[in-house]
């Protein structure tokens, strides 16, 4: 853990070299490389203020899906948004993609990026599984955490049958899409664009997803997660006294509609309310917040997002 601590001349320098302003001049876009030289993280930064929030995205996603959300966070205190390694313009990670990983690489960022400590980290979907994780061994380097609508680190051992198999699907179908990629052939990620982008947003995220490394990196954190819940059980010994937020989508499935039967989708949502629950366990000091939208809360209902941060805001400062 020490190497979170040390300020090498490389990481200084690159630092200083690789902020830019944004073509619109609303945000800053950060590439800084680690303590050793050998990973590159991908940041947009915007806003002022004290503590730093931190977003970690949700699968398939990285800073690019956010940027609508960015200045809303923004107003109320410095926000940024990370590219995890192989995702956006981060540069591929170090495998297998284990929560110990994980968490090692957003120690990493927080580093490069020079993000004053105690900070906030928010994780949405996957994300928030990350954030846990991250909390589990660094969590003096936390003022507060926000779940925002979490994955549930067991979610794959007790989701029914039907809905695992749809999940083993899609997993197979990145490593698939991987391994094109790997032998220079082009892919159709037309399904994994969404639909609500605007012509400019999509086209961006398209360029993000023929990469060649967006779609190895989310197939091994995705074969990975089953480990998660006893990565968690060795490494919370007690549990946080930090504030934690849980928000919740109370219509978190609905944003599987074209995939998953209504049916399928009410047994689930009624499970995944049971399993966000669980998520307060983790912290002495943690609350719930509710939102009517799917699971897509940076597009279903933003003002939630917002609303979980200035609830987190106000109780670390």
């Amino acid at each position: 853990m020490n190497y979170l601590f040390r300020r090498v001349a490389l990481s200084l320098f690159l630092l200083a070299q690789s902020a830019s302003l944004s073509a619109a001049g609303d945000y800053q876009e950060l590439n800084v490389v680690d303590a050793f030289g050998q990973q590159t993280h991908h940041l947009k930064c915007a806003g002022e203020g004290s503590p730093t929030l931190l977003l970690d995205a949700g699968s398939k996603y990285w800073s690019d899906h956010y940027l609508p959300l960015l200045p809303r966070l923004a107003e109320h205190t410095r926000t940024c948004v990370y590219d995890r390694p192989g995702y956006g313009q981060s540069s591929l990670g170090k495998f297998p993609r284990t929560s110990q990983q994980i968490a090692d690489d957003i120690a990493s960022v927080v580093e490069a990026a020079q993000i004053e400590t105690p900070f906030i980290l928010a994780g949405h979907s996957l994300g928030g599984i990350n954030a846990l994780s991250f909390a589990a061994v660094y969590r003096e380097l936390l003022a507060g955490i926000v779940l925002i609508d979490s994955a549930h680190p067991q979610q794959y051992q007790r989701f029914s049958p039907a809905l695992v198999a749809l999940q083993d699907f899609e997993i197979n179908r990145y490593w698939r899409f991987a391994a094109l990629q790997g032998a220079g052939l082009q892919v159709d990620v037309t399904q994994d664009i969404s639909a609500w982008l605007d012509e400019e947003s999509a086209e961006t995220i398209n360029k993000g997803l023929q990469n060649g490394t967006t779609y190895l990196s989310v197939a091994a954190e995705l074969a990975e997660l089953s480990q998660t819940q006893k990565f968690l059980d060795t490494n919370f010994t007690t549990k946080l006294d930090i504030p934690v937020v849980v928000l919740t989508a109370s219509n978190s499935f609905d944003l599987f509609s074209s995939v998953m039967p209504a049916e399928l989708r009410k047994q689930e949502q009624n499970l995944w309310m049971v399993m966000q629950t669980e998520l307060l366990n983790y912290s002495n000091n943690s609350m719930q917040l509710f939102s009517e939208g799917n699971h897509a809360l940076e597009q279903s209902d933003p003002d939630s997002i917002v609303a979980a941060v200035e609830k987190i805001l106000a109780e670390v400062r």
